[in-house]
């Protein structure tokens, strides 16, 4: 999933020369799936909107 960036955030601040003063959110992956690779078919499951989100009514 996209989330692995932090897990390698020190590396990926050095390759692109990102300073420790801002923050990696998030990555973009961009090509082919290999259909036939088993990471391709991992599915991740997602807790219900009402469980993760409150919604303020201005």
């Amino acid at each position: 999933p996209q989330t692995s960036l932090g897990f390698h955030a020190d590396a990926v601040r050095e390759v692109l020369e990102v300073d420790a003063s801002q923050k990696l959110l998030f990555g973009i992956s961009f090509g082919y799936e290999d259909a036939a690779d088993p990471i391709n078919n991992t599915r991740m499951g997602r807790a219900p909107l009402a469980e993760t989100t409150v919604f303020h009514d201005l």
